[in-house]
C-alpha cells in the first residue's frame, strides 16, 4: 500500500484551456497542484525504498479523503487531479484503477489523504450484494 498526505487547500482539476495556437493545455494552477501530489507520493516511495510505478500492472483501489472547511472544488475534480498526478508513480496508467472511494470532511487542517493499494479481483463486486464474488 502507498499512502500519503498533501497539506493545503485541495484543488480540483481545471478544464483544459485553448491556447493562442489552437492547441489545448492544462492550466498552470492544476499542473502545480498535480506536481505537489506527485512529489509527496515520490517522497514516500523513496522513503520506503520502493520503485515507481509501485503497482506496474495490477488493478488498484484509490481512497481519497478530502479535508476542507471551504470545499470549493468538487470531489470528482480533486480525484481527477490526484489520479493524473499518480500516473507512472503509483501505477503505470490510471486505467488500472478499478475501485474508487472518495470521502469529504468538513474540517481542518485542509488537505488530502491518499491511499493506493492492489485490488483483489475476486473481491470486486457490487456493494449491494447482487454479485458477491466475481472471478476473472
Amino acid at each position: 500500500m502507498l499512502s500519503f498526505e498533501v497539506l493545503g487547500e485541495p484543488m480540483g482539476k481545471e478544464r483544459p484551456r485553448k491556447g493562442w495556437n489552437r492547441s489545448f493545455y492544462t492550466p498552470q494552477k492544476t499542473r502545480n497542484y498535480e506536481q505537489r501530489v506527485a512529489l509527496e507520493a515520490i517522497a514516500v516511495i523513496f522513503k520506503l525504498k520502493l520503485t515507481a510505478p509501485v503497482f506496474p500492472e495490477e488493478p488498484v483501489q484509490v481512497t481519497l479523503d478530502i479535508f476542507s472547511l471551504r470545499l470549493k472544488s468538487d470531489g470528482d475534480n480533486v480525484l481527477k487531479a490526484v489520479l493524473d498526478a499518480l500516473n507512472k508513480i503509483a501505477y503505470t496508467d490510471d486505467k488500472q484503477v478499478e475501485r474508487l472511494k472518495v470521502y469529504r470532511h468538513h474540517s481542518e487542517p485542509a488537505g488530502i489523504c491518499v491511499a493506493v493499494e492492489a485490488t483483489n479481483r475476486s473481491e470486486l463486486s457490487l456493494e449491494n450484494g447482487i454479485f458477491r464474488s466475481r472471478h476473472y
